[in-house]
Parts: C-alpha cells; structure tokens; sequence
C-alpha cells in the first residue's frame, strides 16, 4: 500500500482505510522530524563553527588543549564543549535509529 508523501484532502481522507491513515501520518511525521533535526544540527554546527573561528582552532586541538591544561575551562570553553556533546549525542542516536 502506497504511503502518503503530500498534501490530502479532505474528501481523499474519508477513502483511505485506518491503516492507510496511521502509516500516512507516521511517515509525514518521521519526515517532519527528521527535518527539524538537520534544521537544528546545521545551526549547532554553526555555533560550532562559531567557536573555531574566534579562538582559530578546530574542536579536537580545543580539547587537547584542554587536557593538557595549556587553556583554561572558561565560559566559552564550557558552552563550545556542550554544543560538541549536544551534536556528538545526535549523532549517535541518529546512527541507532
């Protein structure tokens, strides 16, 4: 049975069996979600991004940097640390999914 991908009426909705409408709906649903996600994970990449270019080094020497204690856990530090958790834990429930 085709799933649908678009925009129903209201007359096309009264012909489509229980089914039909429960995978409809999860289908636009998964879509809408998974939407909204690459939405959020492109404006965390941007912060992200943000952080490396205004102290001009890239995540990995940041937190090298850091356990060797050449820098200090200052408040951007922390913030640019928890978007990397934030976007480390997307990826990893999105690599489950």
């Amino acid at each position: 049975m085709a799933t649908l991908t678009r925009g129903i009426s209201f007359a096309e909705l009264s012909t489509l069996s229980e089914n039909a409408l429960n995978e409809s709906y999860t289908h636009l649903t998964r879509e809408s979600t998974k939407t909204e996600l690459e939405e959020q994970l492109k404006e965390l990449d941007l912060e992200i991004q943000a952080f490396e270019s205004a102290y001009n080094m890239k995540s990995n020497a940041m937190r090298d940097l850091l356990k060797e204690d050449k820098i200090l856990e200052c408040a951007d530090i922390c913030s640019w640390l928890m978007l990397l958790e934030i976007k480390e834990e997307f990826n990893a429930s999105k690599l489950s999914t």
